[in-house]
């Protein structure tokens, strides 16, 4: 194993970095549910002494003064408290009541079936680390945990900046670790609703669920570029071909996922004439070998199944509004949309298509736009809103909420030259200073442009996702690199 280090409490043994993460996994921390996690850091506040206040939302504020130190630097340590619960289709794990159980897989610490919690919680071991630490040198720290950032940078907006008194802020909610992020993507949430007539089906017409399932999800901002396929839109793309084939009708299509996740799963309930039942399901065979196929590289776990399906709800779309509701959504713009100008390996502009629920002559669909450049941003989201306005759609209704704008990078800061010469001086590496297609909650506690900032993590693959992972190595250099950089401030 990495290391030597066979085990997750021999990790934990050596490091309180580990140590803290395996504490804070055992405590339900989903978003707009943190008030366990809350009440464990304001344990921790009393049981080492320190000052703290919770504002509103419920955001934590810890202050330590500096060690073994003469700075009169105020440096604000950042994180989030909540994480995404995701977990595979099969996967019976219960978040609100079972503690996360990380195991070491080679290099990297996983939980498996289940999200890690890696996305943050590594940042906040290392900031608890910090905080618990009587040795070490810093300046007085400002630890801010900050709740909901999974679901909009709720905490970031409603925490009021002006009560902070940090000149600099490490945010510690990035990855890899040999990149330096020093600017984010701004975000806007364009969620679209209309109606369409529906007509009962008669009971010549047999129910069938399909289900796309099994793809390998994803952050929706730093994996958008990674060739990962959205559920939602492969099924409206499966469905909108078998219609050119034969007749069915469609009663409803689900899937219901985090704004910032790549949708893994999406199920579908349609009904076939009896007399063409034998011929559906040869079609639908044939479409379903042609799409694994195709996609058998980039989603080797896919499947999709088709069962006989009984509900009491016979009500199916008219053939009118169903041909023209799945051209709206198969040419709904999904993924990337366009790539920076100045590095053609960052994305600039994306959107996920998250949420998609029809059923009941009803029809919502939740998008969200990411992009380092607010026009280009609202220039995405308007061509999504121009897809169903087109359409001419009955009743519809057009929400936008939570924008956020990105984070500028400075390549002038004199934080970031620090970073830079320790991740010579520790590890003979030469990072990469770059801007994420993500947001980060930095940009806005910031938003007035007074703070010095940087964002810094450890190696995570797949967040938000099933299997999510952090390699071990990195979260050792990472803990390392903190204690360091506060030492010179």
């Amino acid at each position: 194993m990495s290391n030597g280090f066979n085990t997750f409490a021999d990790l934990c043994e050596r490091s309180r970095v580990w140590y803290w993460f395996k504490e804070i996994s055992a405590v339900p921390r989903g978003s707009n549910k943190e008030e366990k996690i809350c009440k464990f850091i304001m344990d921790f506040a009393e049981k080492f002494n320190l000052e703290y206040r919770q504002d509103e939302i419920g955001n934590l504020f810890l202050q330590k003064s500096a060690q073994n130190s003469d700075s009169k630097e105020i440096v604000a340590l950042q994180g989030h408290l909540d994480m995404v619960w995701q977990k595979t289709d099969d996967s019976k794990f219960d978040f609100e009541n079972q503690a996360i159980m990380p195991y070491v897989d080679g290099e990297w610490v996983t939980a498996g079936a289940t999200t890690l919690g890696a996305d943050n919680g590594i940042g906040v071991a290392n900031i608890l680390t910090i905080l618990e630490n009587t040795e070490i040198s810093h300046p007085n720290i400002e630890a801010i945990f900050t709740v909901a950032e999974e679901t909009g940078l709720t905490g970031a907006f409603q925490l009021d900046s002006d009560k902070l008194k940090a000149t600099k802020l490490i945010n510690l909610d990035a990855s890899p670790f040999d990149m330096i992020t020093i600017g984010c993507a701004g975000g806007l949430d364009t969620v679209v609703s209309f109606a369409y007539d529906t007509v009962d089906i008669s009971s010549n017409f047999t129910g069938f669920q399909i289900v796309m399932e099994g793809l390998a999800g994803g952050h929706s901002g730093v994996d958008i570029n990674k060739g990962k396929e959205n559920a939602n839109k492969l099924m409206v793309r499966f469905l909108q071909g078998l219609t050119k084939e034969i007749e069915l009708h469609i009663n409803n299509i689900k899937s219901d996922y985090p704004r910032n996740a790549i949708p893994r799963l999406c199920t579908a309930i349609i009904y076939v004439e009896n007399t063409k039942i034998k011929d559906f399901q040869s079609r639908f065979q044939k479409a379903k070998e042609l799409i694994i196929q195709e996609l058998k590289s980039a989603e080797k776990n896919l499947e999709i199944s088709c069962v006989e399906h009984e509900t009491s709800d016979k009500s199916v779309m008219v053939a009118h509004d169903q041909a023209k509701i799945l051209k709206a959504l198969n040419v709904l713009p999904n993924g990337v949309y366009k790539l920076s100008s100045q590095n053609s390996a960052l994305v600039e502009t994306s959107t996920n298509t998250a949420n998609l629920y029809l059923s009941n002559g009803f029809v919502k669909v939740g998008t969200l736009q990411r992009a380092s450049s607010t026009h280009s941003m609202h220039d995405l989201a308007e061509k999504v809103m121009n897809v169903f306005q087109l359409g001419e759609f009955k009743d519809l209704k057009v929400d936008q909420f939570g924008e956020y704008n990105g984070w500028q990078p400075d390549f002038s800061s004199d934080l970031v030259k620090v970073v830079v010469a320790l991740y010579h001086d520790l590890f003979d590496m030469k990072p990469e200073i770059t801007a994420c297609h993500a947001g980060l909650e930095c940009a806005i506690i910031d938003s007035n442009h007074v703070m010095d900032k940087v964002s810094l993590g450890p190696d995570i693959l797949d967040m938000h996702a099933p299997f999510e992972r952090v390699k071990t190595d990195t979260v050792d250099k990472l803990e390392i690199l903190i204690k360091n950089l506060l030492a010179k401030l």
